[in-house]
Formats: C-alpha cells, structure tokens, sequence
C-alpha cells in the first residue's frame, strides 16, 4: 500500500512539473509576442501585430490555465503526503496486513484496541 501511495504521488509530482515548465515556457513566449508587438509600433506592419496579439493571447491563457492546474495538483500532493505520512506511522507489520486501514479510530479490523507486535494475522499478502 506504501509503495502505491508513494509511486501514485511520483506521478502527480512530475504531471505537476510538466506544468511548471509549461508556465515557464509560455511566460517566454508572452515576453516574445510583447516584443514584437512593440516592434509593430516601430514598423507599422499589420501582420505582425495580428500574429503577435495572437501569441500574447494564447501564452497567456496557458499561463492561466496551467498555473491553475499546478494548485490543483499541489493540493492533491498535500493530501498523498498526509496518507503516506499516516501509513509510515502505522506498525512495520501491519504495513502489508489486508486488515489494516488509514482510519485513526479503526487502524485494524481485526484488532481494533491495540495492534500487537507479533500479530498473526499481518502476513505478507
């Protein structure tokens, strides 16, 4: 169950770093086609002005957009180091037990009370 948690928390975090990159790379672009729209000014040629709003408009949605994704995915990382950190505290022998559960007033099904140590019922399933 550890290694899910933590193998499905990789997967967030470098979905969550594409993301990142992405923002940085369309910054870049949006500092590009602001250049180029100052230039237009300079030479007064249409095309350009046309084709670099076009650029300023659709690198800063990304921006928007992708940054948006990057809290959702930061929230989403919060709650699978809040998991993680819930099974790291649990007993080393309940860690593969089908009857333990993330739940802090019910951590084993089997024995609600206390967990023992040598518990037989914590086999490597």
């Amino acid at each position: 169950m550890l290694k899910k948690l933590q193998g499905e928390r990789e997967k967030l975090f470098e979905t969550r770093c594409l993301f990142e990159n992405l923002v940085s790379i369309s910054f870049v672009v949006l500092l590009t086609s602001f250049g180029m729209m100052i230039a237009y000014f300079s030479n007064s040629d249409k095309k350009y002005l046309k084709l670099s709003s076009l650029i300023f408009a659709s690198s800063g949605l990304m921006i928007v957009v992708s940054s948006s994704k990057c809290r959702r995915l930061d929230k989403q990382l919060d709650a699978y180091s809040v998991k993680i950190n819930k099974v790291l505290h649990r007993k080393p022998g309940c860690h593969n037990c089908i009857y333990a559960t993330e739940h802090e007033l019910l951590p084993c099904a089997v024995h609600p009370i206390e967990q023992p140590d040598n518990c037989p019922d914590s086999k490597s399933y």
